[in-house]
């Protein structure tokens, strides 16, 4: 029962999450120019790529100990906060600093104003946040959960 209960979960929410993403990109496509997209994308694209270099391959590992030490979750947990506070403010304080000047060897990179790119710069920790603590969620079983907290997450930035 748990198992058909886990899947008819995933199934709504990621059908939910179809059709957000298919209204957004609707709504984007209706009120930007072609032009307008491209530099949304670009800006979203920068915090991702230093997401995904910044995880450090730590939310892999947070998977695997919560399942396996269950008694050192809680650890875990404020583990996830200082890695993410201390490597995510680097990494986007890092990036902010290349965004700001000027982003050298890439001219071309710097198609809108400087605070288009500083805002989803400086979330990069509290996405980094998201990413450790949905792996510990995964780690434990709680598929009902983090299908509620992706879904609430991209109901919240649409």
């Amino acid at each position: 029962m748990n198992l058909t209960r886990n899947i008819l979960t995933t199934l709504a929410a990621r059908t939910f999450l179809l059709g957000v993403a298919l209204a957004s990109s609707m709504v984007l496509a209706r009120f930007l120019a072609p032009e307008g997209r491209g530099l949304f994308a670009l800006v979203l694209l920068l915090p991702e790529l230093i997401k995904s270099f910044a995880l450090l391959g730590f939310e892999q590992a947070n998977v695997v100990f919560a399942g396996l030490e269950p008694d050192r979750r809680r650890a875990l947990v404020w583990h996830s906060v200082a890695l993410s506070l201390v490597i995510g403010a680097l990494a986007a304080l890092g990036a902010i600093w290349y965004v700001a000047a000027g982003a050298p060897g890439f001219p071309k990179l710097l198609a809108g104003p400087l605070w288009l790119y500083i805002v989803p710069l400086a979330l990069v920790p509290v996405r980094l946040l998201v990413e450790y603590w949905s792996a510990v969620l995964r780690g434990m079983n709680r598929i009902v959960e983090l299908n509620a907290i992706e879904v609430g997450t991209r109901a919240v930035s649409l």
